[in-house]
């Protein structure tokens, strides 16, 4: 009986081998991996791969700056709460299995998407300089600060994120979209972009426009933005001939339609978003508008009954 037992561990023990040899992480890439070597999570030679074990209870990794062009191997980083991999030559990273994430620096990369939708406890995300052309943080109910300026952003949906603090999107200048409902922003920047309208959830709650920390390069806030962030409306309302004139003005503003009469509503607002004036229009090629008013900047908003929307920035001199 004894005899046959010694097989029975050798097997035994070579089973456990195979699985010990198993736990391993690939991680193809070289200067991924060196900088692992650096951080003494792995040792050498370069094999394109590394021990399970040791990363799996990484809270923090530093990979910025190392000319990283593959994160293949983050997702066995379980516990990762703070990644920073900006400065690198990255086109995409997978976080999705890293759901304790709390903050995320990926600045200065090529990514063109960003997944951040099994990321429930981020709270800091800077994915600034990079081509993302759309990002949904409507799973992130804990983002206090969101950097994604120098993108190629259209809209940006916001109204989920009621814990959000910080926002700068500038540098953006397709996006034409902005919807901060539920916010309580003291950073704002929205400069070098599209963004003719924010939209707010109450009007006499918007973020200080005297605060040298609130750039919102002459849009407005408005409860209702209407179709601004319909992009085809936005192609359709450039076909529409009119024009605006004087500007600046004096003590009145004309609006014409060269191409025919039109129907819909004109509605100015102050530069802090407040309605001033509104009024109806019907089968009309032009329009004056009479506006006693101090000098300043103000706006001129269209809706046409084709459902167009267009806001035109005046001064009053």
């Amino acid at each position: 009986m004894r005899k046959n037992m010694k097989p029975i561990l050798l097997i035994s023990a070579l089973v456990l081998m195979t699985n010990a040899k198993a736990q391993t992480t690939l991680i193809p890439d070289v200067n991924f991996e060196q900088r692992l070597i650096q951080l003494n999570l792995d040792s050498p030679p370069i094999d394109g791969m590394i021990f399970t074990d040791s990363i799996i209870n990484v809270t923090q990794l530093d990979l910025a700056n190392f000319n990283i062009s593959d994160l293949t191997g983050l997702e066995d980083f379980q516990s990762l709460e703070h990644l920073y991999c900006h400065g690198n030559l990255i086109s995409n990273i997978n976080v999705s299995n890293n759901i304790g994430l709390k903050s995320l620096t990926c600045t200065n990369n090529y990514l063109s998407s960003l997944d951040i939708s099994n990321n429930p406890e981020l709270n800091f995300l800077d994915c600034g300089v990079n081509q993302i052309t759309e990002i949904d943080v409507s799973n992130n109910p804990q983002l206090w600060i969101l950097y994604c300026y120098q993108n190629d952003l259209l809209e940006l949906d916001l109204s989920n994120n009621d814990s959000l603090e910080k926002l700068r999107c500038h540098d953006n200048i397709n996006l034409n979209c902005l919807n901060i409902k539920n916010t309580n922003l003291t950073v704002l920047n929205t400069s070098s972009t599209s963004i003719q309208c924010i939209e707010v959830s109450d009007i006499q709650n918007i973020p200080d426009t005297t605060s040298n920390d609130i750039f919102i390069d002459g849009a407005i806030f408005s409860e209702n933005c209407g179709n601004s962030c319909s992009t085809s409306n936005i192609l359709e309302t450039d076909r529409i001939n009119f024009s605006v004139f004087p500007n600046p003005l004096d003590d009145a503003v004309n609006i014409s339609f060269p191409d025919g009469v039109q129907n819909g509503k004109l509605s100015l607002f102050n530069i802090q978003g407040m309605l001033i004036t509104q009024q109806n229009f019907f089968c009309q090629d032009f329009i004056k508008l009479t506006l006693n008013l101090p000098k300043g900047v103000y706006f001129l908003q269209l809706d046409l009954e084709q459902g167009y929307s267009m806001s035109y920035k005046i001064m009053k001199k």
